[in-house]
């Protein structure tokens, strides 16, 4: 098998070709595609706490309070301090990424549609099957710590 027909040269072109798009469909608005995520997660989980949002996104936390505090300044984000544990800072949706979210999520559903055309459910079950078995060899392995 040569290297462009290997599983992570698949994977890799595929997240690339995700984070190009996401660039260029998110550029009006200041925000890159390695920021989606953390919108997301805390669209999804309002008032997540910022190491909490670090454990989801997979990203240390120097980074992950440096892409908050760009998100914060843009208005997308806001941060309060925990009540329970001041030491804590909880991470709340704003109206304006309310409106991000609907963009971000047409957008990702669109490039979804697109890399499964032609594929059945039971093929998209196998791979995702395949790729859960590759993160757990990784966790297991120690190449993912979470």
């Amino acid at each position: 098998m040569s290297i462009n027909e290997g599983l992570t040269y698949c994977i890799k072109t595929l997240m690339k070709a995700r984070r190009n798009l996401l660039d260029k469909v998110l550029l009006p608005y200041g925000i890159t595609a390695s920021e989606v995520m953390i919108l997301k997660n805390v669209y999804e989980n309002d008032g997540i706490t910022q190491d909490e949002l670090g454990e989801f996104s997979l990203v240390d936390r120097t980074t992950i309070s440096r892409r908050i505090k760009k998100l914060e300044n843009l208005g997308y984000l806001r941060k309060e301090r925990d009540e329970k544990d001041k030491r804590a800072f909880r991470i709340y949706k704003t109206k304006k990424a309310n409106e991000l979210y609907e963009l971000i999520n047409k957008t990702l559903d669109d490039f979804q549609a697109t890399t499964s055309k032609g594929i059945t459910d039971e093929e998209k079950t196998v791979i995702l099957n395949v790729f859960n078995k590759a993160v757990d060899n990784l966790r297991k392995d120690g190449y993912i710590v979470s």
